[in-house]
């Protein structure tokens, strides 16, 4: 207690994190306290919020039911789609690459890149715990891994999650729709995904088109801005008749297909 509050004495009037959590208003927890669909009426009960929120959440999910891979029709449409798109594949040195033995290393620097004090999963503990007991947990977290990256299943208490809804900002925080998801999930298996993500860095700029910029390595925004800032000069400088389109698909991530997306990687010849 008195290091924390040493810690703030030093530091909460000063640019660092103590003051960025005094002045962001998304720090203040607001509890929900009303819900409405956006044509039915108020919800004001925590029985009857959290029962809206299933129902939306639950036709959000479920919205393609018959879309599983027993479809043979569905999966037949989405092999043809995918051969004609004249995809980029893996050479086979990069898909070794994807499936060697996880070490101790790769844990460290992954472990190395998070930060100490992110919310944790159910489990309840934090990077800080696993940095500060590292030579410990890092030999028996290698075992786990390499077992799950081989097809092993991973313990069901990894696969639990604490769901939290976040409003959108700038939106209706009365609208059930407004509200986004964010799964808290245990520390262990963050851990893992982001070895299996620094591994796929070193690919990504091969696999995906350059106009896409936005969580790919070494490409910034500012390159399409500077792109379309050059094609609009364009345009008018030669009289081309152009259209720019913005498109924002509601709920994309929320909406993807899986059978789809395990096509895909298929095709782009990753390691099943």
């Amino acid at each position: 207690m008195l290091w924390s509050k040493q810690r703030y004495y030093d530091r909460s009037n000063k640019m660092d994190s103590p003051m960025a959590r005094l002045i962001n208003p998304r720090s203040q927890y607001s509890p929900i306290t009303v819900i409405r669909d956006r044509d039915g009426p108020s919800h004001k009960t925590p029985q009857a919020i959290r029962d809206a929120f299933t129902k939306y959440y639950t036709a959000l999910y479920d919205h393609s039911p018959d879309h599983t891979h027993t479809n043979r029709v569905l999966m037949q449409e989405i092999d043809s789609y995918l051969t004609g798109a004249s995809l980029p594949r893996l050479p086979e040195s990069s898909m070794e690459t994807l499936i060697d033995a996880i070490t101790e290393e790769e844990i460290g620097k992954a472990l190395g890149y998070m930060k100490p004090h992110k919310a944790p999963g159910p489990d309840g503990f934090t990077y800080h715990f696993y940095k500060s007991f590292a030579a410990e947990l890092i030999p028996r977290l290698l075992h786990t891994f390499n077992d799950m990256l081989t097809g092993g299943i991973p313990p069901p208490e990894s696969l639990m999650a604490s769901i939290v809804l976040l409003p959108k900002p700038g939106r209706d925080p009365q609208l059930v729709e407004n509200y986004r998801p964010i799964s808290l999930i245990n520390t262990d298996l963050k851990l893992f995904t982001k070895i299996l993500s620094l591994r796929l860095d070193k690919l990504l700029g091969s696999l995906i088109h350059p106009d896409q910029v936005g969580f790919i390595p070494n490409r910034q925004a500012f390159e399409n801005t500077r792109k379309t800032a050059d094609l609009i000069w364009y345009a008018s400088a030669h009289g081309v008749p152009s259209l720019f389109i913005s498109l924002d698909a509601e709920k994309a991530f929320d909406r993807a297909e899986w059978p789809f997306l395990f096509s895909l990687l298929e095709h782009l010849g990753f390691p099943s």
